[in-house]
């Protein structure tokens, strides 16, 4: 497996001239694996998050293979499918009580409360690096040491991004 990057360019015209806009991303050339659902419930205690089964006759507006797109056009770990025990997209009822929009009484209102989605997980990959990119003359931290579990989380009535995240260690033993 590769990783390749995608161009696109987007015409604009100013004066009378068209411009081109130059826009790449990264992606992985893996092919999707085929879309299942979620089995039953699956808590990620430490990021708030469950997963469950799709309602009884939810259908996605969106295939599995255009979440998978969603995650090569997003860039977020874009390594996890080389490196992954095991990738699989699964159609699932995603909630997480931790995310969401903080009150003027500081509690927190959740974003995402039994939505359809696609879940892409990535099993056993090295955790996700976090913080600003290291300043001019400045090593960079050591890579992570320790596997993970990557959940990428696409909105299966949009294909949109909502959601990312490791679960460290996951429930694969990573």
């Amino acid at each position: 497996m590769r990783l390749r990057w995608k161009l696109a360019v987007v015409p604009v015209v100013v004066a009378g001239a068209v411009v081109g806009v130059l826009r790449a991303t990264a992606g992985s050339d893996t092919p999707a694996p085929p879309g299942t659902t979620v089995p039953g419930p699956v808590a990620y205690p430490t990021v708030g998050v469950t997963l469950d089964a799709p309602a009884p006759g939810a259908q996605p507006a969106v295939s599995a293979a255009t979440a998978w797109a969603t995650w090569q056009t997003i860039g977020i770990h874009p390594e996890a499918a080389k490196v992954a025990k095991s990738v699989a997209i699964q159609l699932g009822d995603f909630t997480n009580n931790v995310y969401g929009h903080i009150n003027a009484d500081n509690s927190v209102t959740p974003e995402f409360q039994h939505r359809l989605t696609w879940i892409v997980t990535f099993l056993g990959v090295p955790e996700s690096p976090i913080g600003p990119a290291p300043g001019p003359g400045t090593a960079a931290s050591p890579k992570p040491t320790r596997n993970c579990d990557f959940l990428f989380v696409v909105d299966a009535g949009t294909g949109a991004y909502l959601t990312a995240f490791d679960v460290c260690p996951g429930p694969s033993g990573a």
